[in-house]
C-alpha cells in the first residue's frame, strides 16, 4: 500500500546563520564535549542517574529552579531521557514534546531528532513524518540525522512522493555527499521499486558500502530482476551474510517458479490442452 500526504514537505529548509542561532544543536555532543558540558552543568549526573520518569522529574524540577529549562544541553539530555531512555518511553515522550514546544524559534534540531527517532522506535513513523514538517515551518535547519530518520519513515510508510521530496532538500542542502543520507535514499527507492533512481544513487557514491550494496542487492531481488541480481553480486567487493542470504533466497525463489511453470505444463500437455 502506498501512502501520500501531498501537498506536505511544501516548506523547503533554508541554510541558517550559525552566529544568529547560538541555541541551535545540529548533532549529538562529542565525548570532549559531554565532558565539557557536565562541568556547565552540574544535574547532568544527576540525570544519568534517573531510572523512572518521576526521578528525571525531580531533576527537571531543578533545572527550572535554576532558571536553565531553556538551556539546550540541558534539554537536550532531558528530551533523550523522556523519548528514549526511559523505562517507558510511550508513557514519557509527551513530556519530552512539552520541552520541544517551550522553546522560541527556531528550536534546537537536535530535540527534533531525538522525537522523531523516539516515534520511530514507538513504530509511528506518520508522527515522526509531522514533527519534521513542524521542524521546518520553525525555521529550524534539518541536518543527517533528521534526513535519515526521516527518509526512514517514508521506507516504512512506502511515502514515495515525500521520499523525493526529502531527496530534493538533500540536494539543496548540499548533503548528498552522506554516507548515511545516502545509503537511506537508495533503501528507500529499492524497497519501494524504484530500482532506476536507486541504481542512480548508488552509481554516485565514490565508495559504496556494504549496506549500499546490500540494497541494491535486495532491490533486484524483489523485482525478480536475476540479471541485474547476478550481475550486482558478481561485483561485490565484498558479501556478507545478508548479501547471500538475499542472492541465495532469490535463486531459490525463481528455481521454485520455474520448477512450478514446467509441471503446469507437463500437466496441460498429459491432459491434452
Amino acid at each position: 500500500m502506498s501512502f501520500t500526504l501531498a501537498p506536505f514537505l511544501t516548506t523547503t529548509p533554508t541554510p541558517i546563520n550559525n552566529n544568529n542561532n547560538k541555541n541551535k544543536i545540529l548533532n549529538p555532543p562529542s565525548k570532549h564535549q559531554h565532558q565539557h558540558h557536565q562541568q556547565q552543568h552540574p544535574y547532568l549526573s544527576l540525570l544519568q542517574l534517573c531510572s523512572h520518569v518521576h526521578e528525571a522529574h525531580q531533576v527537571h524540577a531543578l533545572i527550572i529552579k535554576s532558571s536553565q529549562s531553556l538551556d539546550p544541553y540541558y534539554a537536550g539530555r532531558l528530551a533523550e531521557f523522556y523519548a528514549i531512555l526511559s523505562s517507558n518511553p510511550s508513557l514519557s515522550l509527551p513530556h519530552a514534546s512539552k520541552l520541544l514546544s517551550s522553546f522560541p524559534n527556531p528550536p534546537p534540531t537536535f530535540l527534533y531528532n531525538t522525537l522523531i527517532r523516539a516515534h520511530l522506535n514507538a513504530r509511528d513513523p506518520l508522527q515522526s513524518l509531522l514533527l519534521y514538517h513542524q521542524l521546518l515551518s520553525r525555521s529550524a535547519l534539518p541536518d543527517r540525522f533528521s534526513f535519515t530518520f526521516a527518509l526512514k519513515a517514508c521506507t516504512q510508510l512506502r511515502a514515495l512522493p515525500l521520499g523525493k521530496q526529502l531527496h530534493s532538500q538533500v540536494f539543496k542542502l548540499g548533503l548528498v555527499t552522506d554516507a548515511h543520507i545516502r545509503n537511506k535514499l537508495l533503501h528507500l527507492y529499492a524497497t519501494l521499486g524504484e530500482l532506476t533512481h536507486a541504481r542512480k544513487v548508488f552509481d554516485e557514491c565514490p565508495e559504496p558500502d556494504i549496506i549500499a550494496w546490500n540494497s541494491l542487492l535486495e532491490g533486484y531481488a524483489s523485482a525478480n530482476d536475476a540479471e541485474s541480481l547476478h550481475e550486482v553480486f558478481d561485483l561485490m567487493p565484498v558479501r556478507d551474510v545478508v548479501s547471500w542470504n538475499t542472492f541465495m533466497g532469490s535463486l531459490y525463489r525463481n528455481q521454485r517458479v520455474r520448477r512450478s511453470h514446467c509441471d503446469i505444463q507437463s500437466n496441460a500437455r498429459e491432459q491434452g490442452v
